[in-house]
């Protein structure tokens, strides 16, 4: 709804007054004024109007009359602010104003910015404050998954973390999170010459994919679906490495860094709430272990001494320990705590998986 449709509700009210003044007195007013009219313009005559409701329906408005004391009185537009929401997109955050009438959200962004928290960088769009959605999901429970659903086909797709080459004949066994060896898979298969292969997985799960490959050899890789499955979907891909490939990851991130073969590496990708992947995110990994090396990607290469995420997203940690192991992001420059993620870790094995806040 527009200024001039809102502007429209107040003069409404105002006619709706004036039907309430007899006849006579708006006749002298009219004098005073030095204005002559007939009456009849504005009300019918000092008669009763009405003597109940149905007898109003002559009269048009948005939301109509009612008999009052013999004369046909215009409704209030609300009692309580319910009133004005319930009205539908065009009252999105209207209020009802002393004079029963609902008052716009906002007219200018300074109305938005000033309620703060969530609206403290919102914008004033169609006299509606409207949130930046970039971040809005933080903080928010994620959306319960309906009673039965699943299970859901899930299609996967591994590439090479070099090339991006599509990796064939991978094993692939859906995992739960306690199972740490996989010895009871709840389905297997194999990637095909396109490095996909479709499972089947239920609702809410919150395991992990585990894929391996003897020859050529690849890292074992445990990947955690994040946000959880509530859909059929095509998964991110996957990117394997070799164990060398996985030790040249190490040595690039900083002089004198190796993998220790008794820990894992954890590769990660940061994500806001519409899935677009951010600069400036930190992570931290909930460990008193020593010789843990946290990294971020910088140019395309993962460096030991960088502090934050960059366009990528990209970020991980060197020989972490063994084990289930949670994960905290933070917008660095906002200091905004944006969650955490738990995963599994596993001794000569990377273990992949993006932050999201509510998923996407």
């Amino acid at each position: 709804m527009n200024r001039v449709s809102w502007r429209a509700h107040g003069l409404a009210r105002t006619a709706e007054l004036l039907l309430r003044v007899p006849c006579r007195s708006i006749s002298a007013l009219l004098l005073v004024l030095g204005l002559t009219t007939g009456c009849s313009m504005l009300v019918e005559s000092d008669r009763e109007q009405c003597k109940k409701d149905e007898d109003c329906g002559k009269f048009e408005s948005s939301y109509g009359y009612t008999c009052v004391e013999n004369f046909c009185t215009q409704k209030p537009m609300c009692t309580v602010d319910t009133d004005c929401t319930a009205r539908g997109a065009a009252f999105e955050g209207s209020t009802c104003g002393v004079d029963q009438i609902c008052k716009p959200m906002c007219t200018i962004d300074e109305e938005c910015t000033a309620r703060g928290g969530d609206y403290a960088k919102s914008s004033c769009v169609d006299q509606v404050c409207k949130i930046d959605p970039t971040w809005a999901c933080v903080g928010k429970p994620r959306p319960p998954i309906p009673a039965g659903s699943g299970p859901y086909q899930v299609k996967l797709h591994t590439q090479d973390l070099v090339n991006s080459s599509p990796m064939a004949n991978v094993i692939t066994k859906v995992c739960t999170k306690l199972d740490v060896e996989c010895a009871a898979p709840l389905e297997m298969g194999v990637t095909d010459a396109s490095g996909d292969v479709t499972v089947s997985i239920r609702a809410a799960f919150s395991g992990y994919i585990l894929f391996t490959r003897a020859e050529p050899a690849i890292m074992p890789t445990l990947f955690f679906i994040n946000p959880p499955v509530d859909r059929d979907m095509d998964a991110p891909p996957t990117q394997i490495a070799s164990p060398q490939v996985a030790a040249l990851i190490a040595g690039r991130a900083g002089a004198g860094i190796t993998l220790d073969p008794t820990r894992g590496l954890i590769l990660l990708a940061g994500l806001d709430c519409l899935g677009v992947a951010k600069p400036g995110l930190t992570f931290k990994a909930e460990t008193t272990a020593d010789k843990v090396v946290p990294f971020y990607s910088v140019g395309g290469l993962p460096s030991s001494s960088a502090l934050e995420t960059d366009i990528t997203g990209y970020g991980g940690f060197i020989n972490a320990p063994a084990g289930v192991l949670s994960i905290a992001a933070t917008l660095q420059a906002e200091n905004k705590a944006l969650g955490s993620v738990s995963v599994l870790v596993k001794a000569g094995a990377m273990t992949i998986t993006r932050f999201s806040p509510l998923g996407t």
